[in-house]
């Protein structure tokens, strides 16, 4: 954990693994800046025995509260165990997993890497899954996601998911209340294949930039395709925001241009979907 101080100019090429906050630069940060670092190392969540808390999954910062991530790059990979029993929040992001404090910023950061979630989950209140961050109470701008080709930059499939509501953004997982991105564009492809065993998996929302919006999004550009074949009770796909929770949540000067598809995958009575395409200001 760092507490009080700046981490400038760190590279990591070596594999990190974890059960609680992981990151591929340090695991938790208070009150500190990371800058200009680099993590080309691939990056592993592994499987909390113990089954109680939640999990911080960062390509560079597991948890960061207050403090500034700026400058910073992600070249590996993320991936997975299988067979999470976890009885708090999962939050997974390509740079940070989590941004827990209002004043916490992150920016000018790119994710090249991918993020590849084949693992099963069972218990947890919430999976949050970002190209950047996971979730976030505070900003996060001027941030990008890159894509190579054909590369699959967020990918969940395999087993069940049985979080009770899954959001997975493009830039951002959930954006909490007063929370904002600003000029942030994914240029990386979604994809998610999940299945489910029991009435527990009840929502998946799933946005270009952000999954679930209770804050603010400006100024952000989704330019890839979303495709989802997810066996769960209900689903929202957007090109921009897959969903907002509050009446307060705002949409301004965002557009896409990416493709999305959503259908079910085997056989499920919980294959209803809504698909959006927001390309202009909601607001």
């Amino acid at each position: 954990s760092a507490n009080n101080t700046t981490l400038t100019n760190v590279v990591n090429s070596a594999a990190v693994s974890g059960v609680s906050n992981v990151g591929g630069i340090v695991g938790s940060a208070t009150n500190t800046t990371v800058e200009d670092a680099i993590n080309t190392g691939a990056i592993e969540g592994r499987v909390n025995t113990g089954g109680n808390g939640g999990i911080n999954v960062g390509g560079l910062v597991g948890r960061c509260t207050e403090g500034t991530i700026e400058d910073c790059t992600m070249n590996g990979k993320m991936s997975f165990g299988t067979g999470f029993k976890i009885s708090d929040d999962i939050n997974v992001g390509g740079i940070a997993a989590y941004n827990s404090n209002s004043i916490g910023v992150i920016k000018n950061s790119t994710l090249n890497g991918s993020i590849d979630w084949q693992g099963s989950v069972t218990d947890s209140k919430r999976l949050c899954l970002g190209g950047i961050v996971g979730r976030i109470a505070g900003r996060v701008e001027y941030c990008t996601v890159a894509a190579d080709g054909e590369n699959i930059v967020i990918n969940i499939l395999g087993e069940t998911t049985s979080a009770y509501r899954t959001n997975i953004g493009g830039i951002v997982g959930l954006v909490n209340e007063g929370a904002a991105v600003d000029n942030c564009t994914n240029n990386g492809y979604i994809s998610s294949k999940m299945q489910r065993n029991d009435d527990a998996a009840r929502w998946e929302y799933i946005g270009g930039v952000v999954g679930v919006n209770n804050g603010t999004v400006s100024n952000s550009e989704n330019t890839a395709n979303i495709a989802t074949r997810s066996a769960v009770k209900y689903m929202s796909v957007g090109g921009v925001v897959g969903f907002g929770e509050l009446e307060s949540g705002i949409i301004d000067g965002c557009k896409n241009s990416g493709t999305l598809s959503a259908g079910t995958s085997g056989v499920s009575p919980y294959g209803g979907r809504y698909v959006r395409g927001w390309r202009t200001a909601l607001h």
